[in-house]
């Protein structure tokens, strides 16, 4: 068995006919009782069997699908539990495609896949569409034809022919480019025969938030001039595709004269800092890159140095500090990543500062 089924026109010639005759015995009492002319009885005509086609061509398709699917005991499942996608996204996962060798090796040049798309024209957005083993493609890139149709049927053409030994089966990831924006929303959904993937829908850009962790340190008491104290320990979530920090706005709860410089880390990897002059709101300098992965958390800390006890008289021993997110009255906005796959730049989704508890001077 070789490649797959492409005309199934056979199985419903006969009906088909019928349906044609019929529809052309139905429509002449109309057309001689309009007294058209030559030219408009033609271009009458023309109409109704453009509307045979589209008919044809759908059962066509419909069938070529059912064959196939049974053949290989093939179905379309889920890629995962993501439901949207970005634009600008390489290689997303839209579907997975399992295929069977039940009754004896499979031998395939080629697969065909229905692409459901509700919006006019919404298939431009997704282009170098193949099919994936792991880390490896299989076909060559295939570019969605675009269409004012729901569905559409593509091609994926196997680099080299696909050979799946009886009694066993293989599942292949559907993924495509989000190289471009379609005209409105899109929702794509892959399909063999009765069998779907998950609605994906197109999202323009990721987000992201930040709050609080856990491990940020209770309150406390520290000493005057005490250096690379621990504030608050951030935990950013990164949803549609990873996000790249950029800007960081804080502000200082208590004395502001008190901190002399600030630090921000990664771990065990500095990644910006700066001395501060004594205002309560300042914009965190990042030196090195900060990336919140997609779907997952990521923490980064906020150290100080204190100044000493006394300094110009504007230190004293029971001054408090906390070092929180400037989030009210639109200050959320001064905030922003870079979406890694969009390259859009992206404020995080919260609207409030935080609340980290305070360290009190002695």
């Amino acid at each position: 068995m070789r490649g797959v089924v492409h005309s199934a026109s056979s199985m419903y010639s006969i009906p088909m006919a019928k349906i044609f005759l019929s529809l052309m015995v139905a429509a002449m009492p109309l057309i001689a009782a309009a007294k058209v002319s030559e030219a408009q009885l033609f271009a009458q005509l023309q109409i109704l069997i453009n509307q045979i086609r589209l008919v044809v061509d759908d059962l066509d398709r419909r069938v070529q699908e059912v064959v196939q699917a049974h053949r290989y005991a093939g179905f379309v499942s889920p890629a995962g539990e993501a439901s949207t996608v970005v634009t600008g996204s390489r290689a997303a996962p839209l579907a997975k495609l399992t295929l069977n060798a039940a009754d004896e090796d499979l031998k395939l040049s080629r697969v065909t896949l229905t692409l459901e798309a509700s919006e006019d024209n919404s298939q431009k957005g997704l282009s170098s569409c193949q099919l994936w083993d792991g880390a490896k493609s299989l076909t060559t890139g295939v570019n969605p034809v675009p269409s004012k149709q729901d569905t559409g049927s593509v091609v994926f053409p196997f680099s080299n022919e696909f050979i799946l030994a009886k009694g066993t089966s293989k599942t292949l990831t559907v993924a495509c480019d989000i190289t471009k924006e379609p005209q409105g929303s899109a929702v794509y959904t892959w399909r063999l025969g009765t069998s779907f993937g998950k609605k994906i829908t197109l999202i323009q850009s990721g987000s992201f938030v930040l709050e609080l962790d856990s491990t940020t340190p209770a309150a406390r008491g520290v000493s005057g001039g005490a250096q690379g104290e621990v504030t608050t320990v951030f935990d950013f979530y990164a949803a549609g595709e990873a996000v790249e920090l950029k800007t960081l706005a804080l502000q200082i709860d208590g004395n502001p004269k008190a901190i002399a410089a600030y630090e921000l880390w990664d771990g065990n990897r500095q990644i910006g800092g700066g001395a501060l002059s004594g205002d309560t709101m300042f914009m965190a300098v990042l030196s090195e890159p900060f990336e919140i992965p997609n779907g997952a958390y990521k923490s980064l800390t906020v150290k100080v140095n204190l100044k000493p006890l006394g300094v110009g008289g504007l230190v004293h021993a029971g001054d408090t500090v906390a070092i929180n997110f400037n989030g009210n009255q639109g200050n959320f906005n001064l905030t922003y990543g870079i979406g890694a796959s969009s390259g859009r730049g992206i404020v995080p989704s919260i609207f409030a500062d935080t609340d980290a508890p305070a360290m009190t001077l002695q």
